[in-house]
C-alpha cells in the first residue's frame, strides 16, 4: 500500500454566478454569463508547449516532487505511484495552497505541511494506484487568471512523466477550486479532462455541457444555498446528457476516536479523546448523538484554548487552515469544508462512468 509520507473559507464562484462577500452564490447574472463567455474566448487563445504522447510507457515512481515553475513562479507538487493509471489534479480551496495535500520532508518537501483532508485524499488516490498533483493558486483563491499557469503545471507534469500523457485526468476540487473545476471542462488546457468532482461549489450552468466529462457533485446541505445551485447544475447537466451524481456530506458524529480515524493516526488517540470529553463536557457543544451544535468557525478563544490543552501544539497549533483539528471539526459540522469522506468511491464512479 503506497502512502504519502507522514478551513477553507468559501470561495467565490469565478463561473459565471454572482457570489455574495462571503464567496456564497447568490444569483447567476446576465453579466456574469457575458463574463464567462469573454474569458472562453480569451483562453482559448492560450498556446501550450507540445507534450510528449508517452505510449505505453511506465510509470516510475520518484516520490514527492515540488517544482516552482516559470517566471510567474507556478507551485505545483505531485507523487506517481508505479504503473500508475492516471492523475488526479488536486484544486485548494481558499487561504491554502499544493503544499497542504503533502506531508513535509525535508529531502522531497520541506515546505509541504499535508493537512489530515488532504492527506487522505493523496494517499487514496495512490493507493488506487493513481498519481496526486497539486497546484497552487497565484492569489488567495483561484480565479480565471490561473487557468493558463494551471495549464504550464500540467506541461511541467508531463513533461517530467511522459508515461502520464495519454492516461485519464480526473479533477478534484473544493470551495474555490471547485468553482475552477467547473470551467476547465471549457478552456483549452494541455489534457482533457476525464472526469470532475466539484465540492461544496456551485456547479456549472448555461451552453456547452454537452462536452462536459462524468461529474460528482459532492455538497454539505447544511449550505442551503449552496445545495441549492447544485440541484440546479445537476439538473441543467443530466439534461445535456452528462452523466452526474449528487454526493452528500451530512454532519459527522463525534466520538472519543473521531479525531484519530480522521487525520489517519496523526492526532493521537488519547488526543482524540480529550478533544472529544472537552467539546462534550467542557465547552457543551455536542448534542446526545455527538453532533455538533455550535459553528467551530465560531468557537471563541477561551473555548480554542480549552482545546489546545488536549494536543500537542509542537504538531497542531489549532490555527485555522493549518490545524488537523480545526479542519476536522469543519467536517463535523458540515457547512462548508473540504472532505475526504468517499473520495474512493466517488473517483471509482468516475472511473467507471467515463470508461478510461
Amino acid at each position: 500500500m503506497r502512502r504519502a509520507r507522514a478551513s477553507p473559507e468559501r470561495g467565490p464562484d469565478i463561473t459565471g454566478a454572482a457570489s455574495s462577500r462571503d464567496g456564497f452564490p447568490s444569483a447567476r447574472t446576465k453579466s456574469g454569463a457575458r463574463a464567462a463567455a469573454v474569458l472562453l474566448v480569451l483562453l482559448v487563445v492560450v498556446v501550450h508547449r507540445g507534450v510528449g504522447s508517452g505510449g505505453g510507457v511506465g510509470v516510475a515512481s520518484t516520490g514527492v516532487t515540488r517544482k516552482i515553475i516559470g517566471d510567474g513562479g507556478v507551485e505545483a507538487i505531485w507523487d506517481v505511484p508505479p504503473d500508475a493509471k492516471g492523475t488526479v489534479l488536486a484544486l485548494h480551496g481558499c487561504s491554502h495552497d499544493a503544499r497542504d495535500w503533502f506531508p513535509m520532508d525535508t529531502s522531497a518537501c520541506s515546505m509541504c505541511r499535508g493537512l489530515a483532508q488532504e492527506l487522505q485524499i493523496t494517499n487514496a488516490a495512490l493507493d488506487a494506484g493513481y498519481a496526486l498533483l497539486a497546484v497552487s493558486s497565484m492569489g488567495h483563491c483561484w480565479s480565471q487568471e490561473d487557468v493558463p499557469r494551471l495549464a504550464s503545471a500540467l506541461d511541467t507534469y508531463h513533461e517530467a512523466n511522459r508515461g502520464m500523457t495519454r492516461k485519464p485526468l480526473y479533477v478534484f476540487g473544493a470551495s474555490s477550486g471547485g468553482s475552477l473545476a467547473g470551467l476547465l471542462p471549457r478552456v483549452q488546457l494541455p489534457k482533457r479532462v476525464d472526469g470532475l468532482i466539484i465540492q461544496i461549489m456551485a456547479g456549472p450552468t448555461g451552453g456547452g455541457l454537452d462536452a462536459y466529462p462524468p461529474t460528482v457533485m459532492s455538497h454539505m446541505p447544511k449550505d442551503a444555498r449552496t445545495a441549492e445551485y447544485v440541484k440546479a447544475s445537476i439538473a441543467e447537466l443530466n439534461a445535456a446528457g452528462v452523466k452526474t451524481v449528487e454526493h452528500v456530506l451530512d454532519q459527522r458524529r463525534i466520538t472519543d476516536t473521531f479525531f484519530a480515524q480522521e487525520s489517519s493516526g496523526r492526532i493521537r488517540p488519547s488526543e482524540s479523546a480529550g478533544l472529544y470529553v472537552s467539546l462534550r463536557d467542557e465547552l457543551g457543544v455536542l448534542d446526545g448523538d455527538g453532533h455538533l451544535t455550535t459553528d467551530p468557525r465560531a468557537f471563541s478563544d477561551a473555548q480554542v484554548e480549552k482545546l489546545r490543552k488536549r494536543v500537542d501544539l509542537s504538531r497542531d497549533s489549532l490555527v485555522p487552515d493549518v490545524s488537523d483539528v480545526r479542519e476536522i471539526l469543519n467536517v463535523a459540522y458540515a457547512m462548508h469544508e473540504l472532505s475526504a469522506q468517499d473520495f474512493t468511491k466517488n473517483l471509482q464512479w468516475l472511473i467507471d462512468a467515463s470508461g478510461t
